[in-house]
């Protein structure tokens, strides 16, 4: 061993022990230099990762875009220190980048909408930032320029957008190292903002849009609606208290519109049977008319107009060639019909005019759709036998109804219309599910109520009256709260939907089905009467059997049908054509021989025309076969 490192020691010279000294040196200084690269890489890649973070921390979309534009400026200043920071976006129109929100030290200015001047309180000796940008100063890259005379960092984040601080004129480079990565991570952060702002805007204007358009389509096609708004802008530009439009035919005169008094003294001008024909007298053929309260109580200035204090009266007739229309105003202190007032009057009557006569040839074009929806209800009867004539049927029992309660005309018609018209939803239910025979299961039930909802969408888009359109959305709607398709219970029903589903309960139990027999028509009632106060309305079934009644107190001694059968059922000519009790005098149908019952899916046993008859007979204390 000892003659083997000897040999070894003549080989191992002094200059070749310091080389290998000297390389060892130098790989360890170069591993220290690697490891001081990686700690300073890893710090490094460690506060890019925070940067990160803080900026999407500070993200909040539902705060938009300028809102978001502060955040971004909260986290840029806890990065390093300026005396101003602010956010810019580039002006598509005008190509130059337009200040968007700023931050000062300390002090904060939101949203920057309108205008540039004063956009932070003033202090003496502080630079503002510019309030635009021209597009070609903007750099590619992080860096400083000057605007003026003033340094300023810029962060460019994408062609649309820039952030800027200063006035700065340097910044530690390992600060600047991070920043020269920031507008790639804001870059998604920005294009995200932009997008949300966009459709938020979109969405903004589509809703403000759709909303125009509603509102314009229910003045242009809803009279309620229609002559208030005008009579509000007849009453505005002449500075009056009150007001109403009135017109009709034959000495018989109604309130279109009525504006100004509380909902008490408005019932109390509508109650004043004596006010419109005052008032039309007062007019004339006069083309304007203008009295004082103290000149007018010697001719009985009405109790509907005293109780709203009204002092002075202008009355203006509006042109028309088939009624009587005229606009009333009032006023609750003395007042003088100047010249220029005089004419605003007289073209708000002109324009009160071409407002009713267009809503005349509205009208006609509205009764053409529901004579349209009519037919398309007449034929949606006729997909199965049981359901021929049941529309007509609805319209007749509704009306009554309503007419039973002591509602107004005109919600006795809208009633009855939406009678004939509460299925015409079906239209849009597959045609297996309408013409299935027997009991539905339960996804073809679910189906089945889409009716309801269906049906008031195309009132909406044809005749577009809005109350009609309740009616058939909420005619299964039950007071307990278990209908469909809003659970809507008690009064917060339409009456006039309240109204139907009571019809519908009771006709349903009158007809037979495929799979059922009719009821005979006192168990019907009674079946209803049972019902009232869960499913129906206590009032309106009260009223149905009302009428039901009265009529069969007014047919008691009459041996025949309550009402001739093929209006009792509702039943469409071509059916009643070619039935012999159609033609037939005998006032018992049903003694008619070889009678078309078939052909809405009865026959005469069931028949609820034969039923009520012999309910109302053995009451009467006779029976007949």
């Amino acid at each position: 061993m000892t003659t083997i490192l000897s040999a070894a020691g003549r080989f191992i010279s002094p200059p070749f022990i310091d080389w290998a000294f000297a390389i060892a040196a130098l790989a360890a200084l170069l591993f220290l230099v690697f490891l001081a690269v990686s700690r300073s890489k890893a710090h490094f890649l460690a506060d890019r990762e925070q940067m990160l973070f803080s900026l999407l921390r500070s993200f909040q979309p539902e705060d938009g875009f300028e809102r978001n534009l502060l955040h971004v400026l909260d986290a840029l200043q806890g990065w390093f220190a300026a005396p101003s920071y602010a956010a810019y976006r580039k002006d598509g129109r005008h190509g130059v980048f337009i200040l968007k929100a700023v931050k000062e030290e300390n002090i904060e200015v939101a949203r920057l909408n309108i205008g540039y001047s004063h956009l932070l309180p003033y202090q003496k000796e502080t630079y503002f930032l510019p309030a635009t940008l021209p597009s070609e100063i903007i750099p590619q890259t992080p860096q400083f320029l000057r605007v003026g005379n003033v340094p300023l960092y810029f962060i460019p984040v994408d062609e649309k957008h820039c952030l800027v601080a200063g006035p700065l004129k340097t910044l530690p480079r390992r600060t600047e190292r991070l920043l020269a990565a920031l507008p790639e991570m804001l870059r998604v952060v920005m294009g995200t903002l932009h997008v949300v702002d966009t459709l938020s805007e979109q969405v903004s204007a589509s809703s403000i849009s759709q909303q125009a358009v509603r509102n314009i389509s229910h003045f242009v096609t809803h009279r309620p609606a229609l002559f208030p708004w005008m009579l509000d802008l007849t009453q505005r530009s002449l500075d009056a208290d009150g007001g109403m439009l009135v017109s009709g035919q034959n000495g018989r005169l109604r309130i279109d519109a009525l504006y100004g008094p509380d909902a008490e003294k408005q019932e109390t001008i509508r109650k004043d049977e004596a006010l419109l024909p005052y008032l039309d007298r007062l007019l004339g053929e006069q083309e304007t008319y203008s009295t004082r309260n103290e000149e007018a109580v010697v001719a009985g200035f009405p109790l509907g107009l005293t109780a709203i204090g009204a002092q002075t009266l202008v009355l203006q007739k509006i042109p028309s060639e088939t009624d009587r229309r005229f606009l009333a105003l009032w006023y609750t202190a003395p007042f003088t019909l100047r010249d220029y007032q005089s004419k605003v009057l007289q073209l708000m009557a002109r324009r009160s005019s071409d407002l009713y006569q267009s809503q005349e040839e509205l009208d006609r074009a509205s009764h053409t759709y529901i004579e349209m929806l009519k037919l398309i209800a007449q034929l949606a009867d006729n997909l199965r036998p049981s359901t021929v004539g049941r529309s007509e049927l609805m319209e007749r029992y509704a009306f009554a109804t309503a007419v039973e309660m002591g509602l107004s005309e005109q919600d006795c018609r809208e009633i009855a219309l939406a009678a004939y018209l509460s299925n015409i939803g079906i239209v849009g239910i597959s045609e297996d599910i309408v013409r299935k025979r027997g009991k539905y299961t339960d996804t073809e039930s679910a189906k089945m109520q889409y009716h309801a909802t269906a049906g008031a969408a195309i009132i909406e888009a044809t005749i577009q009256n809005p109350r009609i359109a309740s009616y058939i959305r909420h005619h299964h709607e039950r007071v307990d709260g278990y209908g469909y398709p809003d659970g809507l219970k008690g009064e917060e029903i339409p009456l006039g939907a309240q109204i139907l589903f009571a019809v519908q309960t009771f006709t349903a139990k009158l007809i037979s089905r495929e799979y059922r027999p009719a009821l005979p028509f006192e168990d019907a009632e009674n079946q209803i009467r049972i019902a009232a106060g869960t499913q129906l309305n206590e009032k309106v079934v009260r009223a149905l059997l009302s009428w039901i009644e009265k009529a069969e107190t007014v047919a008691a001694g009459y041996d025949g049908s309550l009402i001739p059968c093929h209006k009792m059922r509702g039943s469409p000519k071509q059916v009643c054509l070619n039935c012999p009790a159609y033609h037939s005098e005998n006032p018992r149908c049903w003694e008619n021989g070889k009678v078309n019952c078939s052909g809405h899916g009865d026959d005469c046993e069931h028949c609820f025309v034969y039923t009520e008859y012999q309910k109302r007979t053995t009451r009467n204390g006779a029976t007949h076969d």
